[in-house]
């Protein structure tokens, strides 16, 4: 509450009571639980009882009974790659909520009888196959089987794609038309006939560029569509980390979509080149024309990143090239967002990767200092704790993901029993360094916050593998402020977003179970059933709340 008077303070717009919300406060006289939240336009301006709730109340103000529900600060995804996403999102099939493998080939078989044949059909990611009862993928042959008529591309996170025969037919999936690319990246069988069925991200890349783009108007209505999904959610923002081939032409659907006023969450975007070679050029374009404090609350540009160099791109079982050469590049491109004082968030997966990226951001420092930029080592799975330190004194951060949800085995062959080291993120927030938490979705990744979080504080894989020892996950509290008032930081807006106390963004979510008291287990079950942003509800399983497509638009000052 922000004082004991309960005089008329005139209506507010919306009032919700009777709730258990969770307000991350830092100020003095809000506290750290309270039963009612008053807000008038984009704000709260009041935090207290219901009781005293009652003194806002007029004619026209929106009055939510909570009924004991659990609310919290709107949940801020700091690395995602929803524009990409919004690009094929109305061609696409999600996989992400089906339990087995015999309901996932059922809805490729209904979308084909609704599309016309040879429309394509695509599954890009966000699903795997230790979600399904039957603990496997689909086959070509019942590719085949679900859509005959259409041409079809599965992708498994990054690890692998299938197409089924009229799809390999229309990307030209002949032995002929791959012979200077590497044949481990393709799979055959007994026969030496091509399967369909290929490996690893060059080759993901080779078959998507044959796909044909949907018109930009459907990549507008598919970001459109993306948005609200997210806030169904149960998230009000996201910070966009571009993806492979993201250059300067890859964004006019998502400026688009919020210039008709179709976003629904608050969207922060870090901008790179589009490929090998184009770096120096368009980052430097880039820094000369764009204006990183251009936009509103809604949509801004935030900074570069994630990818920097794409030779020093590393993934989970790739090593990135780091050496001399790549090296100088690397730390020549860092100074140039650092001498126009530009934020940077850098993927980094191996620990080889971030200790040539330590490297070049300290020589940068010595000139350019980058304490207060805000710059994160994205992903950072594999630093150590000299390397941790090294990020706390340089002033950054770190944006880790749970990439064990769906990768625990891949891991742990590849690198090490994570339950016997001492979790980077973990030791980042002993230091004190801010972590952000986020999906990484939403091909190599679920997006649903409630899945990452149980992950963090469960340390329990969806396919049941314990991959965090207890000393080692995050409290209920630790994981949510980092998806929350911690994630705001990354975008200098942890005074503004991510607490919900007096003159912050209403941006809150209305749980379907409590988050603080559910079983463990059941965190992942967890559902947003009212998304609030900016005061007007973007997502509502509520009886009698209208969505409204268009958030209040404000403006968020840049620190």
């Amino acid at each position: 509450m922000t004082d004991g008077s309960t005089r008329k303070r005139g209506g507010a717009d919306l009032i919700v009571v009777n709730a258990l919300i969770t307000t991350l406060a830092d100020d003095a006289t809000t506290a750290p639980e309270v039963e009612a939240i008053v807000v008038r336009g984009d704000r709260i301006v009041f935090a207290g009882t219901s009781e005293e709730a009652e003194a806002f109340r007029g004619p026209d103000t929106r009055w939510i009974d909570a009924d004991g529900a659990r609310v919290v600060p709107g949940l801020i995804d700091s690395h995602i790659h929803m524009v990409r996403s919004g690009h094929s999102w109305n061609g696409e099939i999600r996989w992400g909520t089906q339990s087995s493998l015999k309901d996932a080939l059922a809805s490729v078989s209904s979308r084909a009888q609704e599309l016309p044949p040879g429309t394509w059909i695509q599954i890009l990611g966000g699903w795997h196959p230790d979600q399904f009862v039957e603990g496997r993928g689909p086959s070509a042959a019942e590719l085949d089987e679900a859509a005959p008529d259409h041409p079809v591309f599965v992708q498994c996170l990054y690890d692998w794609g299938l197409l089924n025969s009229v799809g390999a037919q229309h990307v030209g999936l002949t032995p002929d038309a791959i012979a200077d690319l590497d044949p481990a990246g393709f799979e055959y069988d007994e026969q030496g006939n091509l399967t369909g069925r290929l490996w690893g991200m060059p080759m993901l890349k080779w078959a998507f560029q044959r796909i044909p783009k949907l018109s930009i108007e459907e990549q507008v209505a598919g970001t459109a569509r993306v948005s609200r999904e997210l806030a169904r959610a149960g998230l009000t923002g996201v910070i966009d980390g571009g993806g492979v081939t993201m250059g300067p032409d890859a964004y006019e659907a998502v400026y688009e979509t919020w210039r008709r006023g179709e976003l629904s969450v608050r969207t922060r975007l870090m901008l790179h080149s589009s490929g090998p070679g184009a770096e120096f050029d368009e980052i430097g374009n880039f820094l000369r024309y764009v204006r990183i404090d251009a936009g509103d609350g809604m949509l801004r540009v935030n900074g570069g990143g994630e990818i920097v160099l794409y030779r020093s791109h590393d993934g989970m079982t790739e090593s990135a090239d780091v050496g001399e050469d790549a090296a100088e590049e690397l730390y020549r491109i860092f100074r140039m967002f650092a001498q126009k004082r530009w934020t940077v968030h850098m993927h980094a997966i191996q620990a080889d990767t971030a200790d040539a990226v330590l490297t070049a951001w300290e020589r940068v420092s010595e000139e350019f200092p980058v304490r207060d930029l805000r710059w994160a080592i994205v992903h950072g799975d594999n630093m150590d704790t000299a390397a941790v330190e090294r990020l706390g004194r340089l002033g950054a951060g770190l944006l880790t993901q749970a990439l064990y949800w769906f990768q625990a085995d891949t891991a742990v062959e590849h690198w090490s029993d994570p339950a016997s080291e001492t979790s980077p993120f973990l030791a980042a927030m002993k230091r004190d360094i801010r972590v952000g938490l986020g999906s990484d979705g939403l091909r190599a990744n679920t997006f649903d916050p409630f899945s990452i979080m149980s992950w963090f504080v469960t340390g329990v894989s969806i396919n049941g593998s314990r991959t965090l020892s207890p000393a080692h996950r995050l409290t209920r509290e630790e994981a949510l402020r980092a998806y929350t008032v911690d994630a705001a930081w990354f975008s200098f807006e942890e005074e503004q977003r991510g607490r919900l106390q007096p003159g912050t963004l209403a941006d809150f979510v209305v749980l379907s179970d409590d988050y603080f008291t559910v079983a463990e287990d059941d965190i992942r079950k967890i559902r947003s059933v009212l998304t609030v942003l900016g005061g007007r509800a973007t997502h509502s399983d509520l009886d009698g709340i209208r969505v409204d497509p268009q958030p209040r638009e404000v403006t968020v000052d840049r620190v």
